[in-house]
Order: C-alpha cells, then structure tokens, then sequence
C-alpha cells in the first residue's frame, strides 16, 4: 500500500527554546528601536503642529474681534438718536410726539463673507489642533500597549 509521507517531527530540546527566546529577544529590541523613533517623530510633528495652531489661533482671534463689529449696529448712532428723541421731548413740554424712529441695520454681503471665513479658519485652526492632542494621546498609548507584554513571543505579536 502507498503510505502516507507526514512530516517527521523534529525533536525539539532546551536548546531550541533558548535560541527561539534569544531570536525574539532580538527581534523585539530592534522593533521597540523602530517604534519609539516613529513615535517620536509623530510627536514633534503634532508639537509643531499644536504651535502652529496655538499662534495662528491667536493672531486669527485679534482679526475677529475688529471684524466682528461691522456685523453690529454702531452704538454711537443709537445713543445720538436716543439724544435727538429726548431733547424733543423736553422741547415739546408735554405736547405729544411720534415715537423714535427705529432704525434697522443690516451689514453688508462682503462683512458677512468675510466674518464667515475668520470664523471658518478659526474652527479649523482649533480642530486641527484637536486632532494633534489626539494623536499625540495615540502615541503615548501605542508605545504603553507594546511594551505592555511580558513574554518576547507574544510582543512580537502585537
């Protein structure tokens, strides 16, 4: 009869191990070598990019506030039309007078889309710092779970 041909198992001994132990060992610094260099320069690169973020978010926030004000009705016209009314008033002596005229305000299209896109690259300024914490947070956390295990073959795993 045709009989099988099976692998013969080679016999493993204590040697086999302590070799299979020291190759992972080795495998496992050189590894930890390579992450800890890419996480490093994860890192930097968030740091910089957190600087970034941080100064434009600033001097983007001083813009702001100079363009905000031509979507608010100037409060120096209402106070002289509150003025205007009242001395009519008092010049009246009693007679009856119209009320003060309510003045309506409305900013211009170029105020509007201009507010807009300050505020649309301050939203993403601060998103993009967001996301920097984030992975910089990733990184931290990815360096703890791979040096988390204890046996070198289950770490190379990872």
């Amino acid at each position: 009869m045709h009989e099988e041909s099976r692998p013969v198992p080679l016999p493993r001994g204590p040697t086999d191990d302590v070799a299979a132990a020291k190759m992972w060992s080795v495998y496992i610094s050189e590894a930890e070598k390579y992450d800890k260099s890419l996480v490093e320069g994860w890192k930097s690169d968030m740091e910089g990019m957190l600087i970034f973020a941080g100064l434009f978010s600033a001097s983007l926030t001083a813009f702001i506030v100079e363009s905000y004000r031509t979507l608010l009705p100037d409060s120096s016209d209402t106070t002289v039309q509150l003025l205007v009314h009242i001395s009519q008033q008092l010049a009246g002596n009693g007679s009856s007078l119209r009320p003060a005229p309510v003045s309506s305000f409305s900013s211009s299209a170029a105020s509007l889309v201009c507010n807009a896109f300050w505020f649309l690259s301050l939203g993403l300024s601060l998103s993009c710092a967001l996301v920097a914490t984030l992975l910089q947070q990733w990184a931290r956390d990815f360096l703890h779970r791979a040096n988390m295990r204890s046996s070198p073959v289950i770490r190379a795993r990872m």
